[in-house]
């Protein structure tokens, strides 16, 4: 109850759990779990109707999260300075429980502009976003698109689940105002390929509303012919986040 916008099919098909089956409380605490995953949903309580017995009915409450959110950007980096931008996000569109978010940012050297559309897959408790971007800088810009698929290393929990990312990112670089002493043999255009790689832990007692845990991820990326023969990693970033209430 309490799904006015998402669909009931969407609902069914994340629970996993079939009426009639026996009452199984490691499936439904997995169900509200996977419900919870969808992103578009701000509280998943579970109950029982009646608390005891023999014969009980879980009942999912839901609150669903507002379908549209902005929020403000404020940065400061090494290479581009002070950096500002808005993130728009549209949340559980269509009520298939799609999101879909674009984010501008304006710094001291550079404009850009990224967009993502995200899809859920509700019987594999995964997802597969859509992205693309634009970078114009002064001399030159930078086109990117790419699609990331995510995955589970472990069976869900719903305390400690971990969550891989697999991607690949294509971008086309122009140099527009080349000043260097090398500009007759610079190329104008190049075209440049990555494969990404992701890995997050959570380890939170609760993902909508940690009071213990902690949280971290790692993210890697490195140009195709490279991987194909050996793992050269060109970037590399990690973090954790650690909640105590």
């Amino acid at each position: 109850m309490g799904n006015a916008v998402t669909r009931e099919s969407v609902l069914q098909r994340s629970a996993q759990v079939q009426s009639g089956e026996p009452l199984d409380p490691i499936a439904l605490a997995n169900a509200r779990y996977r419900i919870s995953r969808l992103g578009v949903f701000d509280s998943v309580d579970l109950s029982y109707n009646p608390t005891d017995g023999a014969v009980r009915d879980p009942c999912f409450t839901l609150k669903e999260s507002p379908r549209s959110e902005a929020n403000l950007l404020f940065g400061y980096g090494s290479y581009e300075e002070l950096r500002g931008g808005i993130e728009l996000r549209q949340l559980n569109l269509f009520g298939l429980a799609h999101q879909s978010r674009i984010e501008l940012v304006q710094s001291m050297k550079s404009t850009s502009g990224d967009y993502t559309y995200s899809v859920p897959e509700l019987s594999e408790n995964r997802s597969t976003a859509l992205r693309g971007s634009l970078t114009a800088a002064k001399g030159g810009r930078v086109c990117a698109a790419g699609i990331w698929r995510e995955f589970h290393p472990g069976s869900p929990h719903p305390v400690a689940s971990r969550v891989g990312t697999a991607g690949y990112t294509f971008q086309v670089m122009r140099n527009k105002d080349d000043e260097l002493a090398t500009q007759a043999t610079d190329k104008t255009q190049l075209n440049v390929a990555s494969v990404d790689f992701g890995l997050t832990g959570d380890h939170r007692d609760n993902p909508l509303r940690p009071r213990n845990g902690y949280r971290w991820f790692t993210q890697s990326n490195s140009p195709p012919a490279v991987w194909a023969v050996k793992l050269n990693i060109s970037g590399l970033n990690w973090a954790w986040r650690i909640t105590r209430r």
